[in-house]
């Protein structure tokens, strides 16, 4: 956390947090999160990826794991057949949704399978 100064006080760690977190979990404009914070656009660009990499440097050890053998390769493969009837998975991302633009040959390959039309 920063230090007050005689012009403002400083934004706490609580703030920033729950700020992040905001805008993580609902992917809320800036400027939507300007009107219920009352922190500046140009302060909330620089807070999440601030607190973002605070939590990536905290947590990458404990769930960021990536395997150093062949071996854990395959039994991350396995464990996705198992589980998943998905073969030779080696990972899964979902609830974030990435814009991209297909190659015009394949286009109707792709679908946005988002709950959320934009």
């Amino acid at each position: 956390m920063k230090q007050d100064t005689g012009m403002r006080a400083a934004i706490s760690a609580t703030e920033k947090l729950s700020l992040t977190l905001r805008f993580l979990a609902t992917g809320e404009s800036f400027q939507s999160l300007n009107f219920g914070t009352k922190i500046s656009r140009p302060t909330i660009s620089g807070i999440i990826p601030e607190v973002c990499g605070a939590i990536y440097k905290r947590l990458k050890a404990l769930y960021l794991k990536f395997p150093s053998n062949t071996a854990e390769w395959v039994s991350i493969a396995n464990e996705f057949a198992i589980r998943w009837q998905f073969p030779n998975c080696l990972g899964a991302l979902d609830g974030k949704y990435i814009t991209f633009r297909p190659s015009r040959e394949d286009g109707a390959f792709y679908h946005n399978r988002s709950i959320y039309s934009r």
